[in-house]
Formats: C-alpha cells, sequence, structure tokens
C-alpha cells in the first residue's frame, strides 16, 4: 500500500494509485487541513471530489497522467512512488468489499454465503498489520485481494468521524469496482443479503438493504448459513444501520450507509430488502429479544 504519512495520526492520503492513466489519492479531510501538494512531474487536475459531512470527511484527487514515476512534496517532506499503470478490462457483474479487523474468522462461512450468491470476487481490506493467521483465511482462495489498511479507524480524537473505513469504501470503489465490476456489495462480515434482483433491474443505481437483528438458535456461530434462525419483528428504516450494493459506474460518493452523490444527477433506489445482521458474531456486548423463526432453503429464498 502506497501512503503519505504527515505525522503519528495524519496523512496527505491513504493510497495513491495508477489507473488507466488517471493518477488517484484517496485523502483523509482533518479539521486543519491546507493542501498545497507539489507533484514532479507537474500533472493536470482531471478532477477533486470533496466531502466534509458530519461524520465523514474525504477527498478523491485524480491527475491526468502518463508516467510511472511520481515524486509528492508536502509540509516539507517529499516522497516517491513508482506505480504501474492498470489498464482495467470489465471483469465481471458483482464483486464485494469490507473493512475488518478482529472478526476475520467469520471469513470462511461468509465466503462461501456470498459465492453461491454470485459474488467473483472479495476485497477484503485489514484494519492492521496482516499476520500468517489471518492470512491463512484467505491466501488459497484466488477470488480473494487482501488489502492491509493498518489506519486508525476513527479520524484521531474524534470517535464520531469515520477515517479508515470511509476512505476504504472509495479506495475499493474506484481502485477495483469502477471500469472493473458492473456492481459491489458493501457490508460486515456478520451481514447477510438476500439477492435476487440485480439483473432484472438494470436502471437501479442502489440497492438498499435495511438491517433485521437475527442470531442463531443456539446463540453460536456456525460453519456453514443455518438452514433456521431467529429474527427481530422491526426492520430498521433505510440508512440507519443499511448497507447497499451500488451500480460502479453511477455512485460518486457513499457513505458507510447510504450513497452520498452520484456521477449523473440522482440515482435510482430500491430499499425494500432485508440484511440479516447476526449481532453476536462480532463480540460487541448487544442484546436482543429476538423471537420470529425463519428458514433459509440455501438457494436465495427465505421463508418465514
Amino acid at each position: 500500500m502506497n501512503y503519505f504519512k504527515i505525522t503519528e495520526n495524519r496523512y496527505l492520503f491513504l493510497d495513491i494509485f495508477l489507473k488507466n492513466d488517471k493518477l488517484y489519492l484517496i485523502c483523509p479531510i482533518y479539521d486543519d487541513n491546507v493542501y498545497n501538494i507539489i507533484i514532479k512531474p507537474e500533472l493536470k487536475l482531471f478532477d477533486k471530489i470533496i466531502q466534509k459531512g458530519h461524520n465523514s470527511r474525504f477527498d478523491i484527487i485524480i491527475y491526468d497522467c502518463n508516467c510511472n514515476f511520481i515524486e509528492i512534496t508536502y509540509q516539507g517532506i517529499t516522497k516517491e512512488f513508482v506505480l504501474e499503470n492498470n489498464c482495467t478490462t470489465h471483469m465481471g457483474t458483482l464483486a464485494l468489499t469490507t473493512l475488518f479487523k478482529n472478526d476475520y474468522k467469520l471469513f470462511n462461512l461468509f465466503y462461501e454465503y456470498y459465492k453461491n450468491r454470485g459474488v467473483e470476487h472479495f476485497f477484503m481490506y485489514y484494519n492492521g498489520n496482516i499476520t500468517e493467521e489471518v492470512n491463512s483465511y484467505f491466501k488459497d482462495k484466488l477470488d480473494c485481494t487482501l488489502v492491509e489498511w493498518n489506519f486508525h479507524y476513527w479520524s484521531h480524537g474524534c470517535k464520531n468521524i469515520h477515517h479508515a473505513q470511509i476512505s476504504q469504501m472509495h479506495d475499493a470503489l474506484y481502485k477495483y469496482g469502477k471500469n472493473q465490476y458492473d456492481y459491489m456489495i458493501f457490508c460486515d462480515l456478520d451481514e447477510y443479503f438476500i439477492i435476487q434482483t440485480i439483473k432484472s433491474n438494470p436502471e437501479v443505481d442502489v440497492f438498499g438493504y435495511c438491517n433485521v437483528w437475527a442470531k442463531t438458535l443456539d446463540g453460536k456461530i456456525p460453519e456453514k448459513m443455518p438452514e433456521k434462525f431467529l429474527i427481530s419483528d422491526d426492520i430498521s428504516p433505510y440508512i440507519t444501520r443499511s448497507k447497499n450494493i451500488y451500480k460502479c459506474s453511477s455512485v460518486k460518493t457513499i457513505h458507510v450507509h447510504s450513497p452520498i452523490s452520484f456521477t449523473n444527477g440522482k440515482g435510482m433506489y430500491l430499499t425494500n430488502f432485508r440484511m440479516f445482521h447476526f449481532y453476536n458474531w462480532s463480540g460487541k456486548p448487544r442484546g436482543f429479544n429476538l423471537t420470529k423463526l425463519i428458514q433459509n432453503n440455501n438457494n436465495n429464498d427465505i421463508n418465514e
């Protein structure tokens, strides 16, 4: 991973990459950012996407670039990067990405479930240093790309401002999604979608999945998706803990739970889908009284 570190807790960018003769910088935004970036050779700015929301702050800076050697100077710090230009081709219909850490042992169950639902490649970002133990879950899977994304999760000193995750999502979208896959799933390792309607709704840009709390009958983590499990009666409204499948060509910027902007005006949404969120698999201290039994036929159908 190519990043530009300024101080212990601050970065100019978390990734820099060259794709189809465009240089991309994935930048976090801090309260006192003052940009005065010197790039050699001098490049023409193609686009600068700025998002300064209340809990999501980032820049995506894009330059026209036909060279592989880049020198960047910022605040008296100079770094050199030798980059390979990724000339992309269309790779498939559906990819998936997520940022994860302590829940990596859930991946085999997650992988089998989504692979059987049509996911063609998994872009998995690990929020730490990748160890041999972590790598063992991924190394034999040719349709998985494991990325080390070892940056603090929240913006330093601001636990309600996303840092690692919001940058990871845009890194995955622009580096691996656009021009390569038609759609990309963004969800966590304990969240399960029922995927049925993508190909029959080509005009839709956002397939929104509303949160439904779930747990196994015995409360344990299974080796494969259980045939029966418990869910809550309530479905959270869209945007509250929701996750999404995005059409890569349509979305420009995204939040953790919903899109922010589109490449051409307003996008088209379908947000009447359910996401089963197995709340006790990730070790977080949550407790819900779930009494509704659901049947999983393992063929994309859920019967209640």
